[in-house]
C-alpha cells in the first residue's frame, strides 16, 4: 500500500491540441477547440488522425505526439533471498514496468530461482554480506543488460537499456556503499552515463546513493548532495524525491533517489511506497513519454 506522500506535476503550459471527437477531450489537449476544429480519432486508442474538419472543410493536419505512462520503483530491499516472497507479492500488486532494487547480498553462485511471470531479473551481484543490484524489468521492454567496461571502483552502477514503443531508452540502477567517496561515486556515474547518453532518447538514475537529498544544516553533507546533483543536472537530470525515505527511530534522511529528465517535469507524478526493507521507504515515478506517431 502506498504512503499518503506523493507529488503531482501537471504540464506548465499545455499544449495546444485540438479536441478529440464528441465531448471528451483528452487530458493534453487544449480545451474548448470548439465544435468547428475537431480533431478525429482514428479509433485506435490513442492515435491521432492526420486531418482535421474546419469550416467543415477536411485540411491536412501534422501527426501530433501522444503520451504513454511508464511506471519505475526503486527499493533498498536487504536481501533478495530474504524478500523475494513481498517481492512477489507487491509486483502481483503494483505491476511497475521496472522494478530496481539495491543490496540484493547475492554472490554470483547463489542461482536460486527467482524469475517471475511477465518479468526478466538482470542481476549485477557483489557478494552475500552486502551490496549488489538488480532489476525486473517487463520482457515486453525486450531489456538488454549494458556492459559497463570501467573500473567502478567499488561504486555499484547497473545499466539496462530497453525499448518503450519507438523510443529507446535506458534505466541505471545505482548503489553507493558507505565507505565509498561520493566524489568517486559521482565520477563513476558520469563515466557511464557519457558513454550511454548519445545511444538513447531517455535515461533515468534511480537507487540508494547514502548521502541526504534534503537541505542540511552540515555544511558537508550539504556540499556532497550539491556535488552528485551538479553532476547529474549536466546531463539535464533533475530529482523528484521530496520527502524523506530513510526513517530511523530518531532521524531520516532523502537517500533512495529519482532522476529523470528535465524534459519531463511537467508530467509526473511520484508515491512513497511502504517499506519492504524495514527502513527504506520505496520510491515510484509514473512519467508520460512523448510517443510519436510514425
Amino acid at each position: 500500500m502506498p504512503s499518503s506522500t506523493t507529488t503531482n506535476r501537471s504540464p506548465t503550459s499545455t499544449p495546444d491540441f485540438p479536441a478529440l471527437k464528441g465531448n471528451s477531450p483528452d487530458p493534453f489537449s487544449k480545451k474548448g477547440a470548439g465544435p468547428t476544429s475537431t480533431m478525429w480519432s482514428s479509433g485506435t486508442q490513442g492515435v491521432w488522425a492526420d486531418y482535421v474538419i474546419r469550416d467543415n472543410v477536411i485540411r491536412d493536419q501534422p501527426l501530433l505526439p501522444i503520451y504513454k505512462p511508464l511506471n519505475i520503483e526503486s527499493f533498498n530491499i536487504n536481501s533478495l533471498r530474504g524478500k523475494f516472497l513481498d517481492i512477489h507479492a507487491h509486483l502481483f500488486t503494483s505491476c511497475p514496468d521496472i522494478f530496481c532494487m539495491q543490496e540484493t547480498k547475492l554472490s554470483s553462485n547463489i542461482i536460486d530461482n527467482f524469475m517471475l511471470d511477465n518479468y526478466v531479473l538482470i542481476r549485477s551481484d557483489r557478494n552475500s554480506n552486502g551490496g549488489g543490484l538488480a532489476i525486473y524489468i517487463r520482457d515486453s521492454l525486450l531489456p538488454t543488460s549494458y556492459s559497463i567496461k570501467h573500473d567502478l571502483q567499488g561504486s555499484e552502477i547497473q545499466v539496462v537499456n530497453f525499448s518503450f514503443h519507438n523510443l529507446k531508452c535506458a534505466i541505471i540502477n545505482v548503489y553507493k556503499p558507505p565507505n565509498i567517496l561520493y566524489s568517486d561515486f559521482s565520477d563513476n556515474l558520469v563515466t557511464v552515463m557519457s558513454d550511454i547518453s548519445s545511444q538513447v532518447d531517455y535515461f533515468f538514475v534511480a537507487g540508494d546513493v547514502n548521502i541526504c537529498h534534503l537541505p542540511l544544516k552540515n555544511k558537508s553533507h550539504s556540499n556532497q548532495c550539491q556535488y552528485i546533483k551538479n553532476s547529474l543536472s549536466a546531463f539535464d537530470l533533475a530529482q523528484i524525491i521530496e520527502s524523506p525515505t530513510h526513517i530511523l527511530p530518531k532521524s531520516s534522511s532523502l537517500i533512495d533517489i529519482m532522476y529523470i529528465p528535465n524534459s519531463l517535469l511537467s508530467n509526473y507524478y511520484t508515491e512513497l511506497l511502504h517499506p519492504i526493507e524495514k527502513y527504506h521507504k520505496g520510491v515510484r515515478v509514473t512519467l508520460h513519454l512523448p510517443i510519436t506517431n510514425v
